[in-house]
Formats: structure tokens, sequence, C-alpha cells
């Protein structure tokens, strides 16, 4: 292990970076241009004492570290994360239909231990059932215990594992098949029920009732709704109606879905079916986060731009306009999305990536003219261009007690898994 370390006083502030190899391979980091001299920097070799702008009135530091890769047994990309915040673990899906748990144990100087387990195979006899030509894990989430993991594959279906008592996975039932590749699923906790995409299908499952004296039947999930989006000439939407994400919104019990015609669903969960839809985009709609306290949701596209649009605490109707729009490098598509708070209902952080290995930091905050400002702050690439398939945030964890602090970016890649060393107020990478 390497570690190294660089330290900033601005003022009274005293802000500490961390460089830690832990894993086999490194990469390094070019810089993108910078937000004000358009000039782009390149890195090589050891990190450097940063420089720091201020943005909103936020300290944003720049760093010039050293990048690790995980990757994953052979050589597959990372296709698909989820952060389980109980545990304060990260869960992987891989190109190769593998599902993995990092464990992640930092120390006190501020050094990450991963470990890397692949959930077991179920077994048909002695024997484990392998799929002989495997799909990719698009997606991920859980159930409000989070001792339930939901994966939908390209193989049509979701897989179900179940947490046992001792901390290990095991696959429990298969959810399908759907009418195309499962590309996200989403938990209504509200109405604790599953919702699934297959093509322009939304699938809905329940768990059945324990309420019978069969162990095998208790806890299983059953297809429960059916309902298809179709394309839609008024709304300018001809082309294939797909869907690919999914998200919550600001009401409960609703959720949006974006596709490949550009457009954001928002739909009601108990009914199972649209209420409203907007021709959000002039590209497919890869990726949507919610920011719920700020009433704020994002969706990324492939036309090259991240959306703020703002919602209604009540409302179950979708605005016709977004609140403000970010456009990301030139050739650049949104593929990945995930958020904080900034510390304040006003603001939130955006993390995004693209199909170019971009990973950008962008801060939305609320005007007190009812707008939103949304600022890029800084962006970084991953060498080699690998695509963005997944971003997590994780919470730092010391003598094996999780806080709610989140100091870790995890980017999902096509060369596998890279971490990058966050805070409230910094985007450093580890």
């Amino acid at each position: 292990m390497i570690s190294s370390s660089k330290a900033l006083q601005y003022g009274t502030n005293t802000f500490k970076f961390q460089t830690t190899i832990t894993v086999q391979l490194r990469h390094r980091l070019s810089r993108s241009r910078d937000a004000e001299r358009g000039k782009a920097h390149s890195v090589a070799g050891p990190a450097m004492s940063p420089p720091w702008k201020t943005l909103l009135g936020l300290a944003v530091v720049l760093h010039r570290p050293v990048m690790t890769l995980l990757t994953l047994p052979g050589e597959t990309g990372v296709t698909s994360l989820y952060a389980l915040a109980d545990i304060n673990g990260l869960m992987a899906g891989s190109k190769r239909g593998a599902v993995y748990c990092v464990d992640r144990q930092e120390e006190a100087t501020g050094t990450s231990n991963l470990q890397l387990r692949e959930l077991p195979l179920p077994l048909e006899g002695d024997d484990p059932v392998r799929t002989p030509n495997p799909y990719p894990i698009y997606c991920m989430t859980s159930n409000d215990s989070q001792n339930t993991l939901f994966c939908g594959g390209g193989d049509r279906y979701v897989t179900v594992w179940v947490r046992q008592d001792d901390g290990n996975w095991r696959q429990k039932q298969r959810l399908g098949p759907h009418t195309g590749w499962v590309k996200d699923v989403w938990y209504d906790s509200h109405n604790h029920v599953l919702n699934s995409i297959g093509c322009n299908c939304i699938e809905t499952w329940k768990q059945r009732e324990n309420n019978d004296n069969d162990d095998n039947q208790q806890g299983v999930w059953k297809h429960w709704k059916h309902c298809s989006i179709e394309s839609s000439v008024s709304e300018a939407a001809t082309l294939s109606s797909d869907l690919l994400c999914l998200c919550p919104a600001v009401a409960v019990g609703f959720f949006l879905a974006g596709g490949v015609d550009g457009r954001i669903h928002l739909w009601n969960s108990e009914l199972g079916q649209p209420v409203a839809s907007v021709a959000a985009h002039v590209g497919r709609v890869n990726a949507m986060i919610l920011a719920p306290k700020c009433r704020l949701f994002f969706s990324g596209s492939h036309d090259g731009t991240i959306k703020c649009w703002l919602m209604d605490a009540d409302a179950n109707t979708l605005p016709r306009t977004a609140a403000a729009t970010l456009s990301v490098e030139e050739d650049a598509r949104v593929t990945a999305m995930t958020c904080i708070k900034d510390g304040s209902t006003n603001a939130v952080r955006v993390f995004f990536g693209t199909q170019n290995g971009l990973i950008g930091l962008a801060l939305a905050k609320k005007a007190a003219t009812g707008g939103v400002d949304f600022v890029l702050q800084r962006t970084v690439h991953l060498e080699g261009g690998p695509t963005i398939h997944a971003l997590a945030v994780l919470s730092c964890t010391h003598d094996g007690k999780a806080s709610n602090t989140p100091t870790t970016l995890a980017v999902g890649h096509s060369l596998g898994l890279t971490n990058l060393q966050i805070n409230q107020r910094c985007f450093n990478v580890n």
C-alpha cells in the first residue's frame, strides 16, 4: 500500500487530501478545461498541492491525484452499483452477469481497504448453476430494510437476492421474463411494490402475504400489473418508446420513467399507469436522480445536457419546461448520475458520468427569484475514456461504525471500479 497526503491552508480552514493506492492498477487523470481560463491540464506523477476556486460562495478544491482502479475477475466492466447504507457496503453488477459485494473499511489515516466478494450462484444438486452466455447486470435497488437486493439484467429477468443472518447473500427468485432487457428497477417503499422496465413496458411486482403455512411461498414476489408506453405524435415522440431509467418523484407513490424518445413520464405506482408526460430532451434519457428535500429532479441525456426540474410537493403533474439546463462537453453523452445534499435544503451537488470517461460535479441552487442556478464546478477524465455506467455515494466508516457524511464516489465503468474522495465542499480523488 502506498499512501501520500497534501494539505492546503486557506484562511482558518485546512483541507487535507489523501491519495491511497490499495489495489493492483493505477489510472492517471487528465484535467478538463479550466472553467475560468479555458486551459486543459494533464496529470502525471505524484499528487501536487492543489489550487482552489470559489463558486457560489463555496470553496471547491481541485486536486491532482493518481487514480486507483479495481478490476473485477475476468477483466470485466462494472455496469451497475448500489450503496447499502445500513452496513456502508457497496454492491456491484458486472458486464458478465456476476454480482459482487465490495466491502470497504476506512482507517483512521483516511485510507480505504477494499475486499471483493462474488455472490454465490444457486445450486442444482451440489453444482452451481452457471449461465452459458452471461448477460450484464444493468441495475440494482433494495427494499426498505435493505435485506433484499433486486438486480435487473440483459437476460430479461430481475434476480432477487436475500441477505442472511450471517451477512451472506442467497439468490431466492427470478422475476420475468420481461419483454426486453431490464434496464432499471425501483422499489416503492410507500406501496411496497417493485417496478421494473422491459422495453416500453413497466412490470409491477408485489410480495406474497405471509398468511399461510407454506414456508416456500412466504415472501415470494408475484407479478401484479403490466403497463406500456406508446409513441406520441403530439409530443413529437415518434421513435422507439422503450424506457431506460426510473427514479422516485416528489409526490409519495409516484415515480418517473425516462426513455429512448427523450420523454419523461410521471407514473402512479399504485395504479400502475402513467399520468403525465413531457418531451424533455432531443436525445434518449439515460439517467435521472431526485433530490427530494429540494424538490428537484435531474435528467441526463444523449443530447449532452442535464436538465434540472422543479416540482411542487403535492403535484401529480410534470413541469412543461426545465428550471435550468447544463450543457456538458461537446460530443459527451450523459450516462449516469447521483447527487448529495449541500448542507442546505436549497442546494444539491450533482455528480454525472459520460460515455467518454468524463466525470463531472455541478451545483444546483434555488435562487431567491424562484428559479434555479445550475453551475458546472469541475470535470475530470478517466484515462482510456471508459463508458461510465453507474455512480454511488458512500459514507465514511471508522471501526465498523457508519457515518452520514459522504466521503467516496464509486464509479462503475467499462474498465472496472474507480473511487473518488469527496465531502460537502471538496471533490478529490482517492
